[in-house]
């Protein structure tokens, strides 16, 4: 009878160990996916006039300067939206 209580004594601490749950390992965030259209590479190529540019008529050239600068502003902007979005998504990191 001694015996078998102290084989229960020296087994209680070994059942308590192995009822014990192990630490749950942290899961690792799953990857998320680059959004694609934000890494293209942003270039604001400056419009360029025609060669025959000092030949039209300051009507025509007005025209094509106004034209370079829509063209311009609006590549700029789009670039300006990339980069916002790029950066929403580093953000989210």
């Amino acid at each position: 009878m001694k015996a078998a209580a102290v084989l229960m004594l020296a087994l209680l601490p070994l059942s308590g160990c192995v009822s014990t749950p192990a630490q749950p390992e942290t899961p690792q965030p799953l990857p998320r996916a680059k959004p694609s259209e934000c890494l293209q590479a942003c270039r604001v190529n400056s419009c360029t006039l025609p060669h025959w540019f000092d030949q039209a008529t300051l009507e025509d050239q007005a025209a094509l300067l106004l034209n370079c600068s829509i063209v311009n502003a609006y590549e700029a902007r789009e670039c300006a939206r990339r980069q916002g979005c790029l950066a929403e998504w580093i953000s989210e990191e």
